[in-house]
């Protein structure tokens, strides 16, 4: 979870079987402005209990954010191809969602890295989304992927997370290399959690692994976030204005 006091860092690099690997996410400092996802998330039970949901990644090639550091730019971009948005985002769009978190920064052109919350702000300002929250434990971000649509990621990432197994499932084992942002698209009745990244057609299938939900818990305890699209209502006191006006209105017959 994220970590008010976390020191700001140089983002690594990997290199592993003859690969470059780059990552470029900077944890969140805490803003008590955030909303929070438990907000959004009703108390009673759904109608129907879901154990599987996947929300579909309609594009043939996955995006590759190369030897940058844009690894934010990239899951912004994600999240605006994946469904329920559905954007047809390029790689182009990933390096320019990256300047745009920059230039919310104040250090417009820098290439060491960005975070979340710069990411949802990008996406606000774009027009993709009308406002954002952050999940607090990993039965929120269970539940906004089995009812609601996919939510970006952003943790450690390890050396034995570099390359998926034969089942295509990556394991959070060996020595911290970066600070990765991804996007979670699919809750498995497995509890497997897909994960769409930014490596490009050599990584996963189609660039698409899973993580056991059990070890992405330990990721996202260990400084993790997870922000996600909302929907934000209307203040209590502008609907009260609202319903002032109109009764007037009705009283008087009349505009005002």
């Amino acid at each position: 979870m994220r970590n008010s006091n976390v020191p700001p860092m140089r983002i690594p690099r990997a290199y592993e079987r003859g690969s470059w690997f780059y990552f470029g996410r900077i944890p969140s400092p805490i803003d008590s402005r955030d909303y929070k996802l438990r907000a959004f998330i009703p108390e009673e039970a759904p109608p129907v209990e879901k154990t599987h949901q996947a929300w579909e990644f309609p594009k043939d090639e996955p995006l590759d954010q190369g030897r940058t550091n844009h690894c934010v730019g990239f899951s912004v971009a994600n999240f605006g191809i994946n469904l329920p948005i559905g954007r047809d985002y390029s790689n182009e769009d990933g390096h320019r969602f990256y300047y745009k978190c920059k230039e919310i920064d104040g250090e417009p052109g820098n290439e060491e890295g960005t975070t979340l919350r710069s990411g949802a702000k990008v996406l606000k300002r774009n027009g993709n989304i009308e406002g954002y929250a952050f999940a607090d434990s990993i039965e929120e971000i269970k539940w906004w992927i089995l009812y609601k649509g996919p939510v970006i990621a952003g943790t450690i990432w390890t050396s034995g997370m570099l390359f998926p197994n034969s089942e295509n499932i990556i394991y959070p084992t060996g020595e911290e290399v970066g600070g990765h942002a991804y996007l979670l698209t699919e809750w498995t009745s497995d509890n497997l959690i897909g994960i769409q990244n930014s490596w490009g057609t050599d990584w996963g299938i189609k660039g698409k692994s899973y993580i056991r939900a059990q070890d992405f818990e330990s990721l996202f305890i260990e400084q993790g976030e997870a922000v996600t699209a909302v929907e934000i209502e209307p203040k209590k006191s502008s609907c009260f204005i609202i319903d002032f006006i109109q009764r007037i209105k009705g009283k008087y017959g009349r505009s005002l």
